[in-house]
C-alpha cells in the first residue's frame, strides 16, 4: 500500500480568505478516526479512541467535528468512499443483559413459589421448575442464588452512569 502524506494544516492557507481549522485536540482525533497517523501519514487504519475520549469528556464539540461526523454518517456521495457505521455485537448489549437479569429474577420467583408448595424443599422445587421451563439444574441454581445487586455491574458496563 502506498503511503500518502497529508500536509499538516496551519491556521491560514496559501489561498487568501480561506482559514483551515486547526484545533490542537480535536483535529488529530478526527484525523485518527479517518485513518491518519499522528505524523500525518495515511495508514488506512481507523482509530476511534482519541475522538471517543474527547466526545465523552464533556468538552464542547466544535461545529467542524459535528459537521464531519454528519458527513461520515450520511455521506452525500452515497456508498462510495468512507462511511461511518456502528458495529454492535448483539450478544453483549445492555438489552441482552437486561433480559438475562429479568429471566433470572423470574426463575427465582418461580423457584420460591415451588419451594413453598413443596414444603420448603429446594431440590424438589428446582426439579419442578426444571420440568416446567426446560432449563438446566445449574442454570436454575444460578437463578436461585441471583441477587439484583449482582446484575447492576453487568448493566453498568454498558451505561457508566449506573455505576
Amino acid at each position: 500500500m502506498k503511503k500518502i502524506k497529508k500536509p499538516r494544516s496551519k491556521t491560514k492557507s496559501n489561498v487568501s480568505g480561506i482559514e483551515i481549522w486547526a484545533d490542537p485536540e480535536w483535529r488529530p482525533a478526527l484525523e485518527a478516526l479517518e485513518g491518519y497517523s499522528q505524523s500525518g501519514i495515511y495508514t488506512g487504519k481507523s482509530d476511534p479512541k482519541p475522538l471517543a475520549k474527547l466526545l465523552c469528556s464533556g468538552k464542547p464539540i466544535p461545529p467542524e467535528v459535528s459537521w464531519r461526523l454528519g458527513i461520515l454518517l450520511d455521506p452525500p456521495w452515497g456508498k462510495k468512499g468512507k462511511v461511518l457505521a456502528l458495529l454492535s455485537n448483539k450478544r453483549y448489549t445492555g438489552q441482552t443483559e437486561l433480559k438475562h437479569i429479568e429471566e433470572m429474577i423470574d426463575l427465582k420467583k418461580k423457584i420460591e413459589v415451588a419451594k413453598k408448595s413443596n414444603g420448603g424443599k429446594l431440590e424438589a422445587a428446582i426439579a419442578e421448575v426444571q420440568q416446567e421451563t426446560g432449563k438446566s439444574r445449574s442454570h436454575l441454581m444460578k437463578a436461585w442464588k441471583f441477587k439484583w445487586e449482582d446484575g447492576l455491574p453487568l448493566l453498568a458496563k454498558y451505561n457508566p452512569q449506573m455505576a
